[in-house]
């Protein structure tokens, strides 16, 4: 159920209707409202203030109707300004960075906003009634809902601030460096919160020593390869796609309720095919195919990727921002460094970091799960080493990242350093060729 919950949340807010839709069924209600208030109480409370009463219904039907239609006509401007800058965004960086203007919360509060003060004048506009042609101008005064007219100036004069700010946004927002600049925070944070992945609690012993208690606490069915073991399941998926979310904490419930062991073969970010082995569960309970259903719903599979719990998703968006940049057509060096830069911030944030254990466990200790978490060679292959190619066809991005590795080496040690030193190799090797032809 998280998983879907997840998914449903992901979409709302990738959109740009739903912001809007919101804040339109706000302003119908608040209209409603405001109209009661007006004939039950506002004349009572505020009846001593003469200014706020001087309203005629002509004058109120002119200005709403005037506020009505500039908001709509505005509305749309900021509709289609948005609509170009995504446009632009995604031929010029990358269209996986769609996401990401898509849930840029000032472009839908924008158009919300507009759009909520258009229905708003609507509604009021219709309680605005026409005085019988002998009532003199105070007696007017009664046939117009004066709160609710204040209350549409008010959020008028709003709407002419959130375009101030909509307008100095956009250009921030299509600025590389802040695009780049978000990505890369993305990242750190993912590092933080995300590795090793929080699937129950790690082991408390080193990865091997938990490997090996893995093998002797779970059944041995889980030790091999081969699906055809009777006392273990395979679970498979139902459909082709891309593991968008794992929903750890309903997993490692359900493990821990059924006493269950569990190999996951999966990771956020990787592509399954229909069929493919997801995860091997032992032993094989008597309910099978309902805990296998509801363990296969823990795994959320889609048509595209998502940073929610893929790092290596992010580090791919840097590695196109970096490619194009590099591209014979567009040559931006400068950019490219951008996000080497962010690169090898966020790897040695990693490098900070011990091995993550491959086994979890439950709150009362017992593992329960095996899972191969990314490690600091895979992200450093998915980032840094995916730029390399790019990288040394340019003098300037090949200096820039071969200092950037080299940095990079003596902020770690043992493996990692290794790891650190071959793509440096590889670099100079790359860039030598480069040279000869």
């Amino acid at each position: 159920m998280t998983s879907r919950l997840w998914e449903i949340w992901e979409q709302l807010r990738s959109s740009y209707w739903f912001a809007p839709a919101i804040m339109a069924f706000a302003a119908v209600i608040a209209s409603l409202l405001a109209i009661e208030f007006d004939r039950h109480w506002f004349r009572d409370i505020f009846g001593d203030i003469d200014w706020l009463f001087n309203n005629q219904p002509e004058g109120a039907r002119a200005v709403l109707s005037t506020l009505a239609g500039s908001m709509i006509t505005v509305g749309g401007v900021v509709f289609s300004i948005t609509l170009v800058t995504v446009a632009n965004a995604a031929q010029q960086y990358g269209p996986r960075l769609l996401t990401n203007y898509m849930r840029d919360s000032v472009n839908q509060l924008t158009l919300g906003a507009f759009i909520a003060t258009f229905l708003y004048c609507l509604m009021v506009l219709r309680a605005v009634q026409s005085a019988p042609p002998d009532a003199g101008a105070d007696e007017a005064t009664f046939f117009v809902p004066h709160f609710a007219l204040l209350l549409a100036l008010v959020m008028a004069v709003m709407s002419i601030g959130v375009l101030i700010h909509f307008l100095n946004h956009i250009p921030g927002s299509i600025h590389i460096s802040n695009v780049i600049a978000q990505i890369g925070a993305d990242l750190e944070d993912q590092v933080q919160t995300r590795f090793p992945i929080q699937l129950g609690k790690p082991a408390d012993e080193d990865p091997a020593q938990a490997l090996q208690r893995w093998k002797n606490i779970a059944p041995s069915e889980l030790h091999s390869p081969d699906d055809n073991q009777p006392e273990a399941r395979n679970i498979k998926a139902e459909k082709s796609g891309y593991v968008r979310f794992i929903d750890d904490n309903r997993l490692m419930s359900l493990l821990r309720e059924n006493d269950l062991y569990l190999e996951l073969d999966v990771q956020p970010g990787d592509f399954v095919i229909k069929g493919e082995s997801l995860m091997r569960m032992a032993p094989n309970p008597d309910e099978c195919d309902e805990i296998c259903g509801a363990l296969c719903d823990c795994v959320l599979i889609g048509n595209s990727r998502t940073p929610a719990q893929d790092m290596r998703f992010l580090a791919n968006e840097l590695v196109e921002i970096a490619a194009r940049a590099l591209s014979p057509g567009v040559n931006d060096p400068i950019t490219a460094i951008t996000c080497i830069n962010w690169l090898v911030a966020t790897q040695a944030e990693l490098g900070r970091r011990s091995p993550p254990s491959p086994v979890r466990q439950d709150k009362n200790g017992a593992p329960r799960i095996r899972s191969d978490a990314l490690t600091f060679e895979q992200m450093l292959e998915s980032g840094l080493g995916q730029v390399i190619p790019y990288a040394a066809t340019d003098k300037m991005a090949t200096n820039a990242l071969l200092d950037s590795l080299r940095r990079l080496a003596n902020l770690t040690d043992g493996p990692y350093r290794a790891a650190v030193n071959a793509q440096i190799r590889i670099l100079k090797a790359s860039a030598g060729k480069v040279q000869e032809n």
